[in-house]
């Protein structure tokens, strides 16, 4: 089971160590595009960070403005659990310099949940960017940035990409950005769909992943709109 969470935490933080690597992106996107990716003439207060809580089978987070409801076949991670899994993830890259960048990157677990023995998970990682990053970088940059090296740190992780998707996608009665991946580890089928979402300085990927068959869709409905 442990290598199996092992698995799904390692190619949901491959993005992050790929937009946020040593990246020049000076000059590619001005802070009032941050947020829509168009320019913005209003500025409105950010919102108050914090971390989402889990109660029975429901996450909440209403930084991000989403919630997540599950049934009794789900099972949540605790918080000493979600607190140890960067360095659990960072023990099966290959390569040290990913390891050591999964180890120093600044984010966090915020939620992680799974069913049927591990074969299908949700987590929701949330990273801070600093103010550099955080002005500059939009969700859809953010995916661009992460594509650049996606191949290569999919292979650090023993993960073989099939295929990749970015568009945008209906999630919890918002508009976002997405990534939707398909690759194979060990000749099993894997597939994940990645939702971003963009809050201040802050970074959020939501992560819906499923072994051999493609669950990612379905899953897509247990979320919705937190006030």
């Amino acid at each position: 089971m442990k290598k199996l969470t092992a698995m799904f935490l390692a190619l949901m933080l491959i993005l992050s160590l790929c937009a946020c690597g040593d990246k020049d992106v000076s000059g590619t996107v001005t802070p009032q595009e941050s947020q829509t990716g168009a320019a913005s003439t209003v500025e409105e207060p950010e919102a108050e960070f914090q971390l989402g809580v889990t109660t029975g089978g429901k996450y909440e987070n209403k930084f991000l403005g989403i919630g997540c409801s599950l049934d009794d076949s789900w099972t949540f991670a605790s918080q000493e659990e979600l607190a140890q899994m960067v360095g659990t993830t960072a023990d099966m890259f290959d390569d040290e310099k990913y390891a050591e960048q999964m180890k120093n990157i600044d984010m966090f677990y915020d939620m992680y949940a799974a069913a049927d023995e591990g074969l299908v998970t949700i987590n929701v990682v949330i990273q801070n960017l600093g103010v550099l990053y955080g002005a500059a970088i939009s969700e859809e940059k953010f995916i661009e940035l992460s594509l650049e090296g996606l191949d290569e740190q999919l292979g650090s992780a023993g993960f073989v990409l099939q295929g990749n998707e970015v568009g945008t996608m209906t999630f919890a009665g918002e508009e976002r950005t997405a990534l939707h991946i398909s690759c194979t580890y060990q000749d099993v089928p894997y597939y994940c769909q990645q939702i971003i979402i963009k809050q201040g300085e802050y970074m959020s990927i939501i992560t819906l992943a499923s072994f051999y068959e493609d669950n990612t869709a379905s899953m897509v409905d247990y979320f919705y709109a937190v006030g």
